[in-house]
């Protein structure tokens, strides 16, 4: 009958219900799928997730990357251009006293010094300290704390820079105050607050002689025994 579409006997006509889209046939596999099902969207929506995480990615490397730029331009601090704590030098450890804090053979010569700290057995305040071996052989050790001030008193050795520095000439070594400019002689006697003490003043003011602390041998030990 003309205008009629010809039936294929081997592909019957699907029959139409109402309310439910005729399958459609596709090319490429010949299986037939209904429009608007959902695999006809697969690809595309995880196309779209892998675009998304690309974008992701490539956002976190540019924001990584300008982050240790930023950090590698800014300034240091104090801290972190300090020298690292391996190029520093350790302090030297004193000994300490009331107690042994040198041996005879560390103080044989006229004049030879050697520093220590004494700890006050009532406080447990530490001071720093000098032994000193004098003429005849004896031993006197003095505070290097000023008496009442702040300053640490030094000994000095070179007479070329007693006389550079303090313009005063001596013949062995003395104790200075380099805030006062005062100059201690441990040879001679001066007056304390509780009498004679040795350390007197032989160049610029001072309240007192250097505090004394007494030291005794014993044997080839030396030991600070109490401070005055």
């Amino acid at each position: 009958m003309t205008g009629d579409t010809k039936l294929d006997p081997f592909k019957p006509q699907q029959p139409i219900i109402p309310g439910v889209p005729p399958k459609v046939e596709t090319a490429d596999t010949g299986r037939q799928r209904s429009p608007g099902h959902p695999g006809s969207n697969f690809h595309s929506v995880w196309l779209g997730i892998a675009v998304v995480v690309i974008v992701a990615i490539v956002a976190i490397a540019w924001w990584v990357r300008t982050s240790a730029k930023k950090q590698s331009t800014e300034p240091q601090t104090s801290q972190e251009i300090a020298s690292p704590p391996q190029v520093l030098k350790a302090a030297k450890k004193l000994p300490v006293g009331p107690g042994e804090i040198a041996h005879g053979s560390e103080l044989a010569e006229t004049w030879s010094a050697k520093r220590f700290l004494f700890r006050d057995p009532m406080t447990s305040d530490e001071t720093e300290a000098l032994a000193v071996r004098l003429p005849g052989g004896g031993l006197w050790g003095i505070s290097l704390r000023d008496s009442y001030g702040t300053c640490e008193l030094e000994y000095i050795t070179n007479l070329e820079t007693l006389r550079s520095q303090y313009n005063f000439r001596a013949e062995h070594p003395v104790v200075v105050n380099p805030c006062t400019q005062a100059i201690f002689d441990l040879a001679l006697y001066g007056r304390g607050p509780h009498g004679l003490i040795r350390g007197e003043i032989v160049g610029g003011h001072a309240a007192r002689p250097p505090i004394g602390i007494e030291l005794v041998e014993r044997g080839d030990r030396i030991l600070a025994v109490r401070m005055e």
